[in-house]
């Protein structure tokens, strides 16, 4: 064979060779188990963190009016820190085993004295620790002196013996319905107009839209929906066990409301009814309609809050449910009632 023919048949042996590598190379790579280099995403298609499968309830975020509602009838009915167990914890820490345990005038009396420094004022700027300013300003605000720097001896006691007294201790913090309210309200005015137009409404507020548009505009203002948000509110406390959220193990089942038992009538109340639900039931039928409690004169703004139902009557078994709502903090309570 001359040279150029076996310089010929060693290139073309060596173009084959390669070829056969990289065939094999390229069976490994598929199917045969080889690496397979990934190939990268555009970066506009990542996956969205947000789209991850719900994670419980709180993955849930297509309904917030309903975590809202349920969350607020939730802390409503949980047993909560009274005011006076507040004020025993602080004054024992700022105090210890000195503090008497609150349950006569002459216990608040030695609290003022300690408070005061054996002084005739109790000082604000005096307090030994934070937490004993904080109570120094709920104090104020409750006597209506919001912004004072000193409390006499009778103003304490007079604040002590209507919200420290055992038994009929407020919350201390109490629930507010309209704060949630009021966020939910801004995520579903999507356009920001101010009002809930058709388009904007949940469900459950467009089968009972009428009822609470009461100025027949079409929309749902701000203050139409917090006595909306309020009612739905009142309706899961009053369904007892039916709730949303999960509780926690420790936290007690929500209870039913209790009706005032046997028939109810005029002349056959119960008690505990304030004098002028006799005074204004001039139908005598163990009522007070809108149209008494208008006749009267009394401000419309104060039935609508007792009037849970909306049904424009107030039975004696509404008005005691509303009182426990005051009481649990979910309703604020209207000064002078």
């Amino acid at each position: 064979m001359s040279s150029f023919a076996r310089i010929a048949t060693c290139v073309v042996s060596l173009f084959i060779g390669c070829g056969l590598v990289l065939e094999f190379a390229g069976g490994q790579d598929a199917d045969g188990g080889g690496k397979v280099k990934k190939e990268k995403a555009p970066k506009g298609d990542k996956p969205d963190k947000g789209d991850k499968g719900p994670k419980g309830e709180k993955g849930d975020k297509g309904n917030p009016e309903d975590k809202a509602v349920y969350k607020t009838a939730d802390k409503a009915t949980r047993p909560s820190e009274s005011e006076r167990d507040k004020w025993l914890k602080e004054l024992n820490k700022a105090y210890p085993g000195h503090v008497t345990p609150g349950e006569t005038r002459a216990d608040f009396e030695q609290w003022f004295d300690l408070l005061a420094a054996g002084g005739a004022d109790w000082r604000r700027e005096n307090a030994p620790i934070k937490q004993v300013a904080e109570l120094f300003d709920r104090a104020a605000v409750r006597l209506d002196l919001d912004g004072t720097e000193w409390l006499r001896r009778d103003e304490f006691l007079r604040y002590a013996a209507r919200f420290l007294a055992p038994g009929n201790s407020p919350p201390w913090k109490s629930v507010d319905p309209v704060a949630e309210a009021d966020k939910v309200f801004r995520h579903l005015d999507r356009d920001g107009s101010g009002f809930l137009e058709a388009n904007e409404w949940p469900d459950r507020l467009r089968v009972v839209a009428d009822r609470f548009d009461r100025d027949r505009d079409g929309r749902i203002s701000l203050d139409e929906y917090r006595d909306y948000f309020h009612g739905r509110v009142i309706a899961v406390i009053e369904a007892g066990s039916e709730t949303l959220l999960p509780r926690s193990p420790a936290a007690p089942p929500l209870q039913p409301i209790d009706l005032i038992p046997g028939p109810i009538r005029y002349g056959r109340l119960p008690s505990g009814l304030p004098a002028w639900f006799v005074e204004l039931d001039t139908d005598e039928d163990g009522q007070i309609s809108l149209y008494e409690w208008r006749q009267a004169g009394r401000p419309m703004v104060e039935f609508f809050e007792m009037d849970l139902n909306g049904d424009g009557l107030l039975p004696p078994a509404e008005y005691f449910r509303y009182l426990r709502f005051v009481r649990t903090g979910i309703i604020g309570v209207l000064e002078g009632r």
